[in-house]
């Protein structure tokens, strides 16, 4: 890593001189320190839990479940493929899975890139990740301090708060702990990126202050190919 190419000088000025708050945008690069699994990773749990379902069904049904095994395992948006094993795994099952995928995240150990993160004395966090560490970190290296923490689908109420000192952690797509928040498929991202408190929060942040992308793997993927403007 070159420390003296000019847009980390400029970076580390802002920092130094507090001239703009800085808020990072997180992926799940972030936690896989901690054990926890990548989207792509994620994703494969699911599809092995669907191909262990199969065994266990009539011939018919295990055609009709193999088929779309097949063809979310073909499907190169991890979006569509979420959706696609989430119909044919079923609520109940899909819902374990998911949760037992990031079980570990309540008492695993934060990884230390998250503390070094807050003693930056960022403004907020936005997290890609449904596992809190944004939130843990938080609370380790800032004890007592007060922090809000919303899930993605609750960014529209918030808007306020980006004109308080208050840091905050937006878990954009939500955390493992409540399903009601999960944005995982394809129609859950596109009923929040349809949501106009949403789009406000996401914008408004973007605009007014200082994003450092960290742990974002082929953002391009991770994000629709259509931002609002």
């Amino acid at each position: 890593f070159n420390a003296d190419q000019p847009a980390h000088k400029a970076f580390r000025a802002l920092l130094s001189e507090r001239t703009n708050s800085v808020v990072a945008w997180i992926g799940s690069g972030f936690s896989q320190e901690a054990g926890l699994p990548s989207w792509r990773e994620l994703r494969e749990c699911v599809t092995d839990a669907l191909q262990e379902k199969i065994r266990s069904l009539s011939p018919d049904a295990a055609a009709e479940a193999n088929a779309k095994c097949v063809a979310a395992k073909a499907e190169q948006c991890h979006w569509v493929a979420f959706d696609i094993l989430k119909a044919a795994l079923g609520g109940a099952s899909y819902r374990d899975t998911v949760r037992d995928a990031l079980r570990r995240a309540v008492t695993v150990a934060v990884p230390e890139m998250y503390a070094t993160l807050w003693k930056l004395r960022l403004g907020g966090v936005l997290s890609l990740n449904l596992d809190r560490l944004a939130s843990r970190a938080h609370s380790e290296v800032l004890a007592g301090r007060a922090l809000h923490e919303f899930s993605g689908l609750q960014a529209g109420q918030h808007v306020h708060l980006l004109k308080s000192p208050t840091p905050f952690v937006v878990n954009l797509h939500g955390i493992a702990e409540d399903e009601s928040s999960w944005v995982l498929t394809h129609s859950e991202m596109k009923a929040l990126m349809n949501t106009p408190g949403y789009r406000e929060f996401v914008r408004s942040t973007i605009a007014s202050r200082t994003i450092l992308f960290v742990g974002v793997c082929r953002l391009t993927r991770s994000l629709p190919r259509r931002f609002p403007n």
